[in-house]
């Protein structure tokens, strides 16, 4: 099986309606013949419309009465009920196809609404996982299979910006502008933290790390679930600058708020290596120090004195060094 071009702007790269594995091809018109060489199945499937409808997303904001938005759609993926914010790529497709298979009997209502933000926030949260194993085949695949289960704008606006930035992480420009265009025009915040976060990883793709902060703005302007991946890129933008010194106080700023989501996106997409390594160091020296303090301590109590002041002096020294990493 010759594996696909994915730097490709106009192929289409999708999940399997039998096995689940990635099928993709060019399309034709708004139809798109699949055959699966994973498990011989061939499918015609009618895409659906690329960009939404002016009409259907010139007025979407969460707070306007009588907007599509006002039946509750969210944009922050916040994780739905029953599934743990831990959940494995097992489980994650699991609630994917309950998901779906849900959906395909549903009209427009608000279980529909809920049950896309499923699909949505399962499918991000896999490609991620997916993208971090260097699967950047099944990782898109995911996202183009999860746009295609998508109606509502906010949520398809969800899935073209992850597509936009994987394919400007992967290279592809022409192929993240065209997923750009395709984002519904929506005055969500979320949805502009999101699309200036994919137009900052153009901007590193083409190896502009001042563009990559012009893009991003004020960090107070970021929200959403992609704020972590926007601290993230800023952290890699000084560090390519060389300001490793803003870079560290950057760093610092972006643990405080969530250290395990600023952590998950800086090395789900292998950014500020640098940094992070001599942010590790410093941690381990730090570890090593309180170590040293607590033997000196114990050491103390039960009157070894010059064992004590040795491993004090070692302490000392750990700090010193913490003080200058």
């Amino acid at each position: 099986m010759n594996a696909p071009d994915l730097r490709s702007p106009t192929l289409r790269v999708l999940e399997c309606t039998a096995c689940g594995e990635p099928v993709w091809a060019e399309p034709s018109g708004n139809e798109l013949a699949l055959h699966c060489g994973y498990c011989d199945f061939d499918d015609l499937r009618a895409l659906t419309p690329f960009v939404v409808a002016a009409e259907a997303s010139r007025d979407a904001y969460r707070d306007q009465r009588g907007s599509r938005v006002s039946r509750k759609v969210g944009a922050d993926l916040s994780t739905p009920e029953g599934i743990s914010a831990r959940a494995s790529a097992g489980d994650l497709r699991r609630a994917l196809k309950d998901a779906r298979a849900r959906i395909a009997e549903l009209d427009d209502c608000e279980e529909r609404i809920r049950l896309e933000h499923r699909v949505v926030y399962c499918a991000s949260v896999l490609s991620n996982i997916l993208w971090k194993q260097h699967d950047a085949l099944r990782a898109r695949a995911v996202l183009e299979s999860a746009l295609e289960t998508a109606r509502e704008p906010i949520h398809r606006a969800l899935v073209l910006v992850r597509l936009a930035r994987l394919a400007a992480f992967d290279g592809s420009i022409e192929l993240a502008e065209r997923w750009l265009a395709g984002v519904p025009k929506l005055r969500v915040p979320e949805i502009s933290t999101d699309v200036r976060v994919a137009r900052a990883v153009i901007a590193r793709t083409r190896g502009d790390a001042k563009g990559v902060l012009d893009a991003l703005g004020a960090e107070s302007t970021d929200v959403g679930a992609s704020r972590h991946v926007a601290m993230a890129l800023r952290v890699d933008a000084h560090e390519r600058l060389g300001d490793l010194r803003e870079a560290r106080r950057v760093y610092r700023r972006g643990t405080r708020g969530s250290a395990l989501a600023f952590g998950a996106a800086i090395g789900t997409f292998e950014l500020a290596v640098r940094t992070r390594n001599r942010a590790f160091v410093h941690g381990v020296l730090v570890i090593g120090v309180l170590v040293c303090a607590v033997v000196a301590f114990g050491l103390a109590l039960v009157g070894s004195y010059l064992a004590s002041v040795g491993v004090a002096a070692l302490a000392l020294l750990g700090t010193i060094i913490v003080k200058m990493v």
